[in-house]
C-alpha cells in the first residue's frame, strides 16, 4: 500500500480582529469504513476539498461506530477518540470548520457556505511549515509570523500528521468504500499542542 504524508498544522482560535493574510480554512470531518451514509457522502466532500486545496486543509478523523474495526481509527484510537470527543460529535458522516462551525457534512451546499464564510475572513497570523523525512523520524519547522494584534487568550498550536490518500485493494469497512483522503495518523507533540 503505497502513502504519502501530509503535515498540517491547526492554530485553533477565532481572530476578532481585522489581520492582514488571508484564511487558510480548516476542516474537520469524522467518517468511519462501515458507515453507510459516509459512502454516500465522502465522494462529495473530497470532490469540493480537490477543487479548493488553495484555501484549505482537511483532517479526516475515524470513528469507532458504527463498525468498531475501522483500520484507521485502530490506528490511533487515543488521539481519534480525544479529537472527536473534543467536539462531542454525535454521528457520522461529521464536520467542523474553524472549530467554530459545525455539521454540514450532509449537505454539500452548507458545507461549501460555511467554507466560503470563513475564507472571507483574515488572520492576523501567518504560519510556514516545512518537514523533511529523516530515516524513521520526521523533522518539523513551523515559522510564525504575526500581522496584526492577537488578543485572544490560551491559544493552542496543535501539529496533526495527515496521510493525503489511503487507498486499500479492497473495503475494509462495510460500506464498500476503499480510498479515504486526509486521513488522520497523529498529533505531534500530544492532542492539547504548544
Amino acid at each position: 500500500m503505497k502513502t504519502r504524508m501530509v503535515l498540517i498544522t491547526l492554530f485553533l482560535f477565532s481572530i476578532s480582529v481585522f489581520g492582514q493574510v488571508p484564511r487558510t480554512v480548516l476542516l474537520e470531518y469524522a467518517t468511519n469504513a462501515s458507515c453507510p451514509p459516509c459512502a454516500s457522502y465522502n465522494p462529495g466532500n473530497y470532490s469540493f476539498l480537490k477543487s479548493n486545496y488553495e484555501n484549505m486543509v482537511a483532517i479526516w478523523y475515524h470513528a469507532w461506530w458504527p463498525g468498531s474495526g475501522d483500520p484507521m481509527y485502530v490506528a490511533n484510537k487515543p488521539e481519534n477518540e480525544d479529537r472527536i470527543g473534543y467536539y462531542n460529535i454525535p454521528w457520522v458522516p461529521y464536520s467542523v470548520v474553524d472549530g467554530v462551525l459545525y455539521d454540514a457534512a450532509g449537505d454539500l451546499t452548507e458545507l461549501k457556505s460555511q467554507m466560503e464564510s470563513r475564507w472571507d475572513t483574515t488572520s492576523p497570523v501567518k504560519l510556514n511549515v516545512a518537514s523533511k523525512i529523516l530515516g524513521d523520524s520526521l523533522e518539523v519547522t513551523l515559522t510564525m509570523v504575526v500581522y496584526g494584534a492577537v488578543t485572544q487568550e490560551n491559544l493552542k498550536l496543535q501539529t496533526v500528521i495527515t496521510e493525503s490518500m489511503l487507498t486499500y485493494p479492497s473495503p475494509p469497512g462495510s460500506n464498500g468504500e476503499a480510498e479515504f483522503p486526509h486521513v488522520f495518523r497523529k498529533f505531534i507533540g500530544g492532542v492539547n499542542g504548544i
